[in-house]
């Protein structure tokens, strides 16, 4: 079973509300970098990402790529809904206006802080090229490589793989808190990729 949990549409557009709002002005780039870190941060630690999203490897490093799609303006139900609260011009991403944080733990908020705190002063592109070392963003990209495509899906197995913790990953297999299993999508449930 493929470790897989909800995207919260809502909650994505507070976690990069919340990211924006400190850090005033941000490229694109490095907010989905940073909302990549922060989901990896707290899936590890607490067993479930912030945002619900699935990660993705492109050329330009990881990416929630669900919260991608919301940025853009492709998101569903309501494409637009990033809009009312960002503002992307030139891909730089400023507060339009709060959506509040009443979606986000105290927890959640810890984690974006945390990230806030290791790289709101670093560069874009140097952000970029750290992401670009993370094991499960290079693996991820050899099997793109392999499949002659430019991206590819980041299991959570692999996050669990490389986080370098038999509590997390031990007998070649992810390790599942109760945590993690009360946040996954069931396939049995009807699951976005339920398989039945």
């Amino acid at each position: 079973m493929e470790i897989q949990f909800q995207f919260e549409q809502d909650k994505a557009i507070q976690t990069m509300a919340y990211l924006v709002g400190r850090l005033e002005s941000v490229d694109k780039v490095k907010l989905m970098k940073l909302v990549y870190l922060a989901d990896k941060r707290h899936f590890l630690r607490a067993g479930y990402p912030i945002t619900g999203d699935r990660p993705c490897a492109l050329p330009y490093g990881p990416i929630p790529s669900a919260t991608m799609d919301v940025l853009d303006g492709n998101g569903w139900p309501d494409p637009q809904a990033a809009y009312q609260f960002l503002h992307v011009d030139d891909n730089k991403v400023t507060l339009k206006c709060d959506p509040g944080s009443h979606l986000l733990s105290a927890d959640e908020k810890a984690t974006l802080d945390e990230v806030l705190g290791q790289y709101a002063h670093t560069d874009a592109w140097q952000l970029v090229n750290e992401t670009h070392e993370l094991p499960e963003y290079k693996e991820a990209m050899g099997i793109a490589a392999a499949r002659g495509s430019k991206a590819a899906p980041i299991p959570y197995e692999s996050i669990l793989k490389y986080a370098g913790d038999e509590d997390h990953y031990r007998l070649n297999r992810p390790v599942l808190s109760a945590a993690t299993m009360n946040h996954m999508l069931c396939p049995l449930n009807g699951g976005a990729d339920a398989d039945l």
